[in-house]
């Protein structure tokens, strides 16, 4: 069993509904540029590593030979050198290092000795470069404790050809262990490795693996003695890094570079996310294959408009390059658009380079989505429902569904990932709060959880005379009734008109956004005993705002005024304030948590617009979705004064006091727990826990 926690993750992340791409990604095109954008894991000597765990481009060609090739006759902790002094021939000469291997030793440990020596290496793997057993030069194909002489294990077996059935034009040899399980496992695990005679070697996995801390990678023996420690590379050990435990359909190329006179590879492309509309400067890592340095080798960049598919810079850089060492080349800066995206790409232009291999790579980034820039829109003007009638709006974690408040006391809800098709009318039984003629619902939000908030006016068409907020749950579905509970807003603010409001999970408390026409306040409720828990004024130049939502990840607000959208800190200053020009004004806005994890897409909120077209946009927040994550993996995790334990299954919070909450990898909500006692999960998957403003991932396996 392993546990991850990736640590930090925002509410943002909660959510892998929607990967939300900007209107115009879709149309992203290459230039026609033979474009290759390789790994920069890169040994000492010149070993390269790529795989398509990496999204590079490495075929997964697995050859079957458990019904065609030899059976080595692998026992339990055994290596053919060493326990028989049995040695396979490649069939061809294989190069190796500074050495040729004509011949290799197979050990049931997932792993082969390419040197002419009877050495052991067994069921002790650790991290490359290895000097357990010796200076040994080896790959590690699933290095641990494995056992081919399970009574259901199929065995370890060798084939040499002299034209490789896997389409690559020479001859090969492959080593291919056959339903092998860990040592007193069940998981029967199909793999392989593929000897090229060009001195490339290929790992190939074709089942699931049960995967514990195995080790994957190839070492020279001079790495383990010291006098070459960088001539190794290693995929994964110990789970790390988590994205290169192999899985079915893992491929694995551990390419060798020839040394060639005046060759050069271009290795990777910066930057390859989001840029601010500044200038930038592209850079690119070059590998000098050669042994002797290379004076003034000549480089091109150009960087393509994607939408447009035009080309928009270019630039010439010549640059001395090191032997067997990568140099990061810099080009002359460029100034990007707003909201564009590009795509850069760098070759080789010198003469005297003679392998076309990565010669070329390439790059796409972006310039940063800010604070209220609109990146869709869509209007749900669907008849008979009348236009200029949204007014607030909130998004529900457990539905998965926005709802909107309109002028006339009715509610509708819809579904972000259909909002047309999905879009309906709620039934709501309103709380006789005031007379019928001036009950006038207003703002809405809710808690993510079955319990719904709505302010009612004491409105006459001209004046309002007083402002309650009223407590709702869901009694059926798509039914809403008034559960009876009331809070008299003006008790506490007295004279000011609530606006937006929206409900703090990590305090269980509701921010409103409070103003008399000239002081604006954040105010804090609560709802629970009655009464305010604090206030924050809103400093700087804003008319009368209208719009709130909460980022749960920052603590942040964002409000809008109409004409402007504004991100506001826990101080009430106003850090970013932005909005497209020729779009409908703003009345409310809800935070989206639509990013799946690891994303670069903008973390968005949904806004409601007062036009006849009830139009509802989609709204840039200043953020990124990777912008709020950071890595970490050990069974205890700390984010400022909240931790994470686990014991097998059993997690345990400790630094907060009040509710966790559990979502799966849809981001459904399954389970709440109090932080004072410990939540055992009742099955594997990968999970996420939210505390106090942070999330934990948490990957049960």
């Amino acid at each position: 069993m392993l546990w991850i926690f990736i640590t930090g993750l925002s509410d943002a992340q909660l959510k892998g509904i929607l990967r939300y791409k900007p209107e115009n990604a879709s149309l992203l095109k290459r230039p026609s540029a033979d474009v290759i954008k390789p790994s920069s894991a890169i040994d000492g000597f010149g070993y390269m590593l790529i795989s398509n765990q990496d999204g590079e481009a490495v075929d997964f060609n697995y050859v079957d030979i458990s019904s065609t090739g030899t059976n080595v006759g692998a026992g339990d902790d055994w290596c053919s050198g060493f326990s028989g002094g049995i040695f396979y021939q490649l069939g061809f000469s294989m190069p190796f290092y500074t050495t040729t291997v004509d011949s290799i030793s197979i050990c049931s440990n997932g792993t082969v000795v390419l040197e002419n020596v009877g050495r052991y290496v067994g069921i002790s793997n650790g991290p490359l470069p290895d000097t357990t057993y010796g200076p040994t030069g080896f790959v590690a194909v699933m290095w641990d404790d494995l056992d081919p002489s399970d009574a259901s294990a199929g065995g370890v077996y060798f084939q040499s050809f002299s034209s490789c059935p896997d389409g690559y034009p020479g001859a090969c040899a492959i080593v291919q262990y056959n339903r092998v399980p860990r040592y007193g496992g069940s998981t029967y695990m199909d793999f392989e490795v593929i000897f090229y005679d060009n001195g490339n070697i290929k790992l190939l996995y074709n089942s699931a693996v049960d995967y514990r801390d195995a080790t994957i990678g190839v070492q020279d023996s001079t790495a383990a003695t010291g006098e070459n420690p960088d001539w190794y590379l290693q995929y994964v050990y110990n789970g790390i890094p988590s994205n290169h435990v192999p899985d079915s359909g893992t491929a694995v190329l551990i390419r060798r570079i020839p040394i060639q006179s005046g060759d050069a590879l271009v290795m990777d492309v910066d930057p390859d996310e989001y840029i601010p509309v500044a200038p930038v400067s592209v850079s690119a890592k070059i590998f000098n294959a050669d042994t002797l340095i290379l004076s003034s080798f000549a480089l091109h960049l150009d960087i393509y408009d994607t939408v447009s598919n035009t080309l928009v810079f270019s630039d010439d850089q010549t640059v001395d390059l090191a032997p067997r060492t990568i140099t990061t080349v810099t080009f002359n800066s460029f100034t990007p658009e707003e909201r564009s995206y590009y795509m850069a790409v760098v070759y080789v232009t010198d003469t005297r380079d003679p392998d076309a291999t990565y010669d070329t790579a390439s790059t796409v980034f972006r310039t940063h989505v800010r604070v209220g820039d609109v990146l869709d829109t869509f209007s749900l003007l669907i008849p008979p429902l009348l236009g200029y009638n949204f007014s607030f709006i909130t998004y529900n974690d457990l539905r998965g569904r926005f709802f909107i408040s309109d002028m006339y006391g009715a509610v509708y809800s819809f579904d972000p990932k259909n909002p047309a098709s999905s879009f309906r009318s709620e039934v709501w039984a309103y709380a006789p709060i005031y007379d019928p003629y001036v009950n006038y619902p207003f703002s809405i939000a809710n808690d993510g959880d079955s319990t719904f908030f709505l302010t009612h006016l004491e409105y006459d068409g001209w004046y309002v005379y007083n402002q309650h907020l009223a407590f709702y749950s869901e009694i059926s579905p798509g039914i809403f009734a008034w559960t009876g509970d009331t809070m008299n807003l003006w008790a506490f603010v007295p004279g000011a008109l609530i606006y937006g409001i929206d409900w703090d999970d990590n305090t269980n408390t509701l921010w409103a956004m409070s103003t008399d026409g000239t002081n604006h306040t954040l105010v804090n409720l609560n709802v629970q005993s009655p009464g305010i828990e604090g206030t924050i004024p809103v400093s700087g130049t804003v008319d009368v705002p209208t719009g709130l939502t909460l980022l749960d990840y920052t603590g942040e607000f964002l409000i809008t005024d109409g004409a402007q959208v504004y991100r506001v800190d826990t101080s009430g200053n106003i850090v970013d304030a932005y909005y497209t020009p020729g779009h409908v004004p703003l009345f409310d806005l809800a935070f989206y948590p639509g990013c799946a994890a690891g994303s670069t897409e903008p973390v968005v909120a949904y806004a409601v617009g007062g036009d006849s077209a009830n139009t509802v946009l989609v709204i840039g927040t200043g953020y990124y979705c990777d912008q709020v994550i950071s890595v970490a993996e050990k069974p205890k995790s700390t984010e400022g004064t909240v931790s994470i334990l686990v014991n097998g299954r059993t997690v345990k919070v400790e630094g907060v006091d009040g509710s966790a909450h559990v979502y799966d990898i849809a981001g459904r909500r399954i389970a709440s727990f109090r932080t004072s006692e410990p939540y055992t999960f009742s099955r594997t998957g990968v999970f996420f826990i939210k505390t106090d403003r942070k999330v934990f991932k948490v990957v049960v396996r």
